[in-house]
């Protein structure tokens, strides 16, 4: 009579350790998966570099021919290196937003934080390269909420942790850090006792960092929520306005 109940615990300990492998396999594919995508955009990108240098370099070298030597080699050198630049971004997805395109996405007030200083925002341009990112400071009583985007489109190099989120399980007394899915998107959520800091870190769209933190705060969900009132669909579907 006492046999049927221990096998019943048996299997019920072997079933729990099945599915915590079969978790473990499902998260360790979809971390290859995503660095699989990553390496293959990587190899895209360098390769779209070297013709366009390439095709640069045949450009300039009848462009200066006549030229002193060292004048020639150091504009020959200039080409190819805005051309594999300008490559690497187009094969990135193109240029990044406008910081004015974002603006729109952290407003004047979030829930119970209210903005205490003006939003920052900036959109560089070095060569074939673009980088934008707007951030914003709130308060509710003496908690602090602050809000970044950045635009990782022509900077993939950023989006090398997402790659690998599904793979973070942390639990600890300092706190707690985990990947995970929040509105489809892959996000990396974190509260650390020290500091009493939420914190959330994604993807948005495969192209928009969004970094959100709140602190002081016991309430480790605190940075969840405040994402949960920005409109991710829309920043999602957001695109580069075409330049005047």
């Amino acid at each position: 009579m006492r046999v049927q109940p221990l096998i019943i615990s048996t299997l019920l300990v072997l079933s729990s350790a099945c599915s915590e492998e079969m978790d473990k396999a499902k998260q360790a594919a979809e971390a290859a998966r995503g660095l699989m995508k990553m390496a293959e955009g990587a190899q895209k990108a360098s390769e779209a570099a070297e013709k366009a240098a390439a095709e640069a370099e045949a450009v300039a070298i009848k462009d200066t021919a006549g030229m002193e030597p060292e004048q020639a080699k150091q504009q020959i050198g200039l080409a190819k290196s805005l051309a594999a630049m300008k490559a690497m971004s187009e094969a990135g997805g193109g240029p990044a937003v406008n910081w004015r395109q974002l603006q729109p996405y952290l407003p004047d007030e979030l829930g119970d934080f209210k903005a205490t200083k003006d939003l920052k925002g900036s959109t560089n341009k070095m060569g074939g390269m673009e980088f934008t990112e707007v951030s914003r400071s709130y308060a509710a009583g003496e908690r602090q909420l602050t809000i970044k985007i950045t635009d990782a489109f022509t900077a993939p190099m950023l989006k090398a942790p997402f790659a690998m989120a599904a793979m973070i399980q942390e639990d600890s007394t300092e706190g707690y850090k985990k990947g995970k899915k929040i509105q489809g998107h892959t996000a990396i959520v974190e509260w650390r006792k020290s500091g009493q800091r939420s914190n959330v870190v994604m993807l948005v769209g495969e192209r928009f960092m969004l970094n959100v933190t709140v602190r002081p705060t016991d309430t480790v969900d605190d940075a969840e929520k405040a994402v949960a009132l920005l409109d991710l669909d829309s920043l999602a579907k957001l695109k580069a306005e075409a330049s005047e």
